[in-house]
């Protein structure tokens, strides 16, 4: 890995050792040859080790419950595409939201399983993230392993082990320090993963990085994969691009997108409601790239329907005016680490 993305990998180990916050999915990703499972593995021994760091994607969500509850770190290996029900539960065990199941060998007694957990999955193309998970994670980009540069598993494992007493005193010296200072930190606006935000700066105020402004800007270039990735979403931002802003109805709406190829692809909704759902659901994405969406008006004739109010924002300013309602428009070599000694 660059270096770049190997200080986002040191920020965001010291952040999983702080409970009680949330955890962006720490996502490896790149073409087959590049590591991302081994790498994922030691990172996630590195905070909680385990027999089992790795896990395959589960098929429901009583394993899900499971294999998350036993364990502080976790990942979920070669993910290849990621199913409504499980980004909703990922983005749970990173919030610290609750999952009611009913309660074993009752008819009406429920359990409520409750937990942040620190994540990591593996992927080469994980696909159209939902929005609200697109928000939490942090990518890394994993580069090839020439065929000289590749190890056994013997030697590599052996590796890991002799270096891993220095790796995690490093990481604790960076840790106390980051701690030392994190009080006083302040953000001039507080990103959606806040708290994680603020570690970054503690972290950039200690090491001299910039790890912070690197983990923003590919949160932007996530949300606009995601959007890419999904023709829906892929379809309001090319009206909004070229028209500026829009305002109408869902039902307006869905008839003035162009569907590509003339054929709905899967997960165009099918009618109104569904469009509605579909944009507030895209909401966070749009709004990570410049594209404010507005559901609260209402139109001016008899029927009062709502309106979905679209416009692109000003970057150098507040949101632009919105039209009329109604109107239709592999490891490095560590030494531990503090001020002046950059292991990079």
């Amino acid at each position: 890995m660059d270096q770049a993305t190997f200080r986002q990998l040191v920020a965001w180990l010291i952040a999983a050792w702080i409970p009680g916050i949330p955890h962006p999915i720490v996502v490896c990703r790149g073409e087959q040859g590049t590591g991302k499972s081994n790498a994922a593995q030691m990172v996630i021994n590195l905070v909680d080790p385990s027999p089992a760091a790795k896990r395959s994607q589960p098929r429901d969500v009583k394993v899900w419950n499971t294999q998350a509850f036993a364990s502080w770190a976790l990942c979920l290996d070669n993910v290849s595409t990621i199913p409504p029900w499980l980004s909703d539960l990922l983005c749970k065990a990173v919030t610290g939201d609750g999952n009611v199941d009913r309660a074993l060998y009752t008819d009406d007694d429920v359990v409520v399983v409750s937990f942040h957990r620190v994540l990591a999955m593996t992927t080469i193309d994980s696909g159209a993230l939902a929005g609200d998970l697109a928000e939490r994670i942090l990518p890394l980009d994993l580069q090839l392993i020439g065929d000289r540069e590749r190890r056994s598993e013997e030697e590599l494992a052996a590796a890991y082990e002799s270096a891993r007493p220095a790796v995690l005193g490093a990481l604790c010296d960076l840790l106390a320090a980051v701690f030392a200072v994190l009080p006083a930190v302040r953000l001039e606006s507080m990103p959606r993963m806040a708290d994680f935000a603020r570690i970054l700066a503690a972290v950039d105020q200690v090491m001299e990085w910039k790890t912070l402004d690197t983990y923003l800007n590919a949160s932007a270039n996530i949300a606009g994969d995601s959007l890419e990735g999904a023709p829906f979403g892929a379809a309001v931002t090319a009206l909004v691009e070229q028209a500026g802003s829009w305002s109408g109805t869902a039902a307006q709406l869905l008839e003035q997108l162009v569907v590509p190829g003339g054929i709905r692809p899967q997960g165009w909704p099918k009618d109104a409601t569904r469009a509605g759902g579909k944009i507030k659901r895209l909401a966070p994405l749009l709004r990570s790239i410049g594209i404010t969406v507005d559901d609260t008006q209402r139109s001016r004739d008899k029927q009062r329907s709502r309106l979905i109010v679209l416009s692109r924002a000003d970057p150098s300013g507040p949101a632009s005016a919105p039209p009329d309602p109604g109107q239709g428009v592999i490891w490095p070599d560590v030494a531990p680490i503090g001020r002046g000694n950059d292991p990079t």
